[in-house]
């Protein structure tokens, strides 16, 4: 399931950089955003920090829901051997349990990751923040991409 995930993401990937990676207009863009957002997290490096949390998380989270559906089929399937009434409370229950602890699972994990990414110190985000200005101003300067 992952790997189809990460397949649609490549390929969706390459059809970006297809469309739209050799076009001057996109790469301009892109740099400028690169260089605006740097100076943003340059000035105010917490939001780099809640910047790069989202940015951790979001792989976790997917991770996250895969595991609680693939639970979730065992526990139905497991269920399908019952019949009546009592498999049918058996299923809301199951899809209802799954729901609270992907929500449950998910907060604590992004307190962990943020917890995690406050031992960061602010000279190292004002670092990457500097980085990232570099990278949009050469970007500008050769015309090309040279970031993802």
């Amino acid at each position: 399931m992952i790997t189809i995930i990460l397949y649609i993401k490549n390929l969706f990937m390459k059809l970006l950089n297809f469309l739209f990676g050799k076009t001057g207009i996109f790469i301009t863009i892109l740099a400028w955003f690169l260089i605006t957002t740097g100076v943003w997290f340059l000035f105010r490096p917490e939001r780099a920090r809640r910047k790069l949390v989202g940015m951790g998380f979001g792989p976790v989270k997917w991770i996250l829901l895969i595991v609680c559906i693939y639970l979730v089929t065992i526990l139905l399937s497991l269920s399908e051997k019952l019949s009546g009434n009592l498999a049918l409370v058996l299923v809301i229950v199951i899809i209802i349990s799954a729901v609270r602890f992907y929500f449950i699972l998910k907060k604590k994990l992004y307190n962990k990751l943020a917890a995690w990414f406050s031992k960061i110190p602010m000279k190292h985000l004002k670092i990457l923040a500097i980085i990232q200005i570099a990278v949009g101003c050469i970007m500008l300067a050769l015309k090309r991409r040279i970031w993802f």
